[in-house]
């Protein structure tokens, strides 16, 4: 069973097998697919050379999301939004915990534990007016 968010946006725990029915990913293609990964992070990789490539490869990811908008094409913004929720869900809150950070500045900090919070644990907001 796996929890899964349909095109509608409304979440509903699917069987493994049915989704793999529906076109879903399969475990093999799935173990596939984080083969893929760690080989293009490459074994003993350092945490810069690693963090440095998924950046990359984010980055030209978004110039590839940018050339899409001309299309207007819904079921690739479906499919990315389908695919990419649990990127995209940790991009909103690391962004949201930025802000409050840059507003807090001097006040009080939310504090650590907070439920919306625990994703973005080990996530350093940028000092204020840096954007890079």
């Amino acid at each position: 069973m796996q929890n899964i968010v349909n095109e509608g946006g409304v979440s509903e725990v699917v069987d493994i097998e049915d989704n793999e029915d529906m076109g879903g990913v399969s475990g093999e293609e799935e173990e596939l697919e984080l083969d893929e990964v760690v080989e293009a992070r490459g074994e003993g990789s350092t945490f810069e050379e690693a963090v440095n490539a998924n950046i990359d490869l984010i980055a030209e990811f978004v110039q590839g999301l940018r050339y899409q908008v001309q299309f207007r094409d819904q079921q690739m913004l479906n499919m990315l939004e389908r695919e990419g929720t649990g990127f995209l869900c940790l991009a909103r809150v690391c962004m949201e915990k930025e802000k409050r950070s840059k507003s807090t500045r001097g006040g009080e900090t939310p504090t650590m534990w907070e439920k919306s919070t625990i994703t973005t644990m080990f996530y350093r907001s940028r000092s204020a007016g840096m954007n890079t």
